[in-house]
């Protein structure tokens, strides 16, 4: 597949053709994926290094996997993500190894505080409930499209996402009130 041609070619032609060993429909797979996927695992993890393996990771088995998949690339990949992002936190809870999530500190931005007060509400939240407000919020997920990538049907994922804002909600406001003692 011609480079030139592959920013007018459809998704179900690319994964027909990476499917068929087309290094080229790959990479134009990568190309299209990877920003968002990447700022996920970097919003799922709290580290670049580790967000950048994962997302290696989650393309490398989806190439392998091709074969398995049914339906759009897309929310199928993004579960493979959320898996390896699942479990890379799981090992470092039982490692018990403290993140250093300094990375993104910017003390000179003058919404700092406010990402931070989210990113502190958001890190309070069960796994799930960060999950969903990620993939609906951040990313602009579809309902159905998250609901792949959850691996659950679209009325759960209503469900979570519901859950999810208003536990956010109620952190948030836990979280100020003690900030203005």
């Amino acid at each position: 597949m011609a480079r030139d041609a592959s920013t007018t070619v459809g998704e179900d032609e690319l994964v027909r053709a990476a499917r068929g060993g087309d290094n080229d429909a790959r990479a134009e797979l990568v190309r299209r994926y990877q920003p968002p996927a990447y700022g996920l695992a970097v919003r799922l993890l709290g580290s670049r290094e580790e967000a950048r393996d994962a997302v290696q990771e989650a393309f490398l088995r989806a190439f392998r996997q091709m074969h398995s998949l049914q339906g759009a690339f897309g929310p199928w990949f993004f579960r493979i993500l959320v898996n390896l992002c699942y479990d890379t936190r799981r090992r470092r809870r039982r490692a018990r190894v403290v993140p250093l999530n300094g990375e993104e500190r910017a003390d000179d931005e003058p919404d700092f505080a406010l990402r931070e007060l989210v990113r502190l509400a958001l890190a309070r939240l069960p796994e799930r409930y960060q999950t969903v407000l990620l993939l609906r919020d951040v990313q602009g997920f579809s309902t159905a499209e998250t609901a792949k990538a959850l691996g659950t049907t679209e009325g759960t994922a209503r469900v979570l996402l519901l859950r999810a804002r208003r536990r956010l909600a109620l952190i948030l406001e836990e979280l100020e009130r003690s900030e203005h003692r």
